[in-house]
């Protein structure tokens, strides 16, 4: 018995090193316990634990429009819990920065400045929040405070992060006028004016009229119902022919409109009348 016992002690000895790496819990080895799903946040949800980014934040929507009214930014921050987390909080800071401003400022509007907690136990909570009628030009962003708190609601963690950018460029027509060509009339001593106007601008141009006028003497106005953006478009004048050493001045002018046109010299041009 005594052999027998010498012979089967190492085997023993391997049999449980074995069980130990298959189970190492049964050794006091602890993992981390993974939580999926659970309640969602007032606009987030939620997702698994142990991601190595405990917060984030980011621009999900930026829309830029001629219209103030349709201007909007949506903004997002995602926290994941850390240990002892039982809920988590975050509140947003409009910042924003005009075209006369040297950097962002923070700005007041609904919504923001309010802390907005998640549901007890989550293990990822994202919160949106939209902001509308932006005015342009000028960019936006939001400062993100987060915080983590365990079962007795005290603070375990804080953080504080940035946004990305949301600009908001001035989104507006603008009347240029481009050629001038000029051709025999159906009468004697009478020409056909054919004037390029064009718009620049990232806007479609409402309602506007076209005029010229030839060695002094105005001829009557064109009138054009609208022009998209980054296009042009020939409006024709009949009228008496140019003198030689005489002008002519064509002009673009903006009617009324939900957005004003940027003052642009090149919407009025003169002309050499050659022969």
């Amino acid at each position: 018995m005594t052999l027998l016992r010498r012979l089967l002690a190492p085997l023993v000895v391997v049999m449980i090193a074995s069980l130990a790496l298959i189970a190492p819990g049964a050794v006091g080895a602890k993992g981390t316990p993974i939580v999926v799903g659970g309640a969602t946040g007032p606009t987030g949800s939620t997702g698994p634990t142990g991601q190595p980014q405990t917060l984030s934040a980011s621009v999900t929507a930026c829309h830029a429009d001629p219209l103030q009214a349709n201007r909007y930014a949506i903004f997002a921050a995602q926290l994941t819990s850390v240990t002892s987390t039982r809920t988590m909080a975050v509140e947003f800071s409009l910042q924003e920065r005009s075209a006369s401003a040297g950097g962002f400022v923070t700005v007041s509007a609904p919504g923001f400045g309010v802390w907005v907690a998640s549901q007890p136990g989550v293990g990822i909570y994202t919160y949106n929040h939209e902001v509308t009628s932006l005015p342009a030009p000028a960019a936006f962003r939001v400062l993100v405070r987060a915080r983590w708190l365990d079962r007795h609601r005290r603070v375990i963690r804080s953080q504080a992060l940035l946004s990305p950018v949301c600009a908001q460029p001035e989104l507006t027509a603008n009347l240029a006028i481009g050629t001038l060509r000029r051709a025999h009339g159906a009468q004697a001593a009478t020409e056909v004016y054919s004037v390029q106007v064009l718009n620049t601008g990232a806007a479609a141009a409402g309602a506007f009229q076209v005029s010229l006028t030839v060695g002094g003497v105005a001829l009557a106005d064109v009138s054009v119902a609208g022009l998209a953006a980054g296009t042009a478009q020939v409006v024709q004048f009949d009228g008496p022919a140019c003198t030689a050493g005489s002008t002519l001045i064509a002009a673009a002018v903006p009617g009324t409109a939900p957005f004003a046109e940027p003052a642009n010299p090149a919407r009025t041009r003169t002309f050499p009348c050659l022969r």
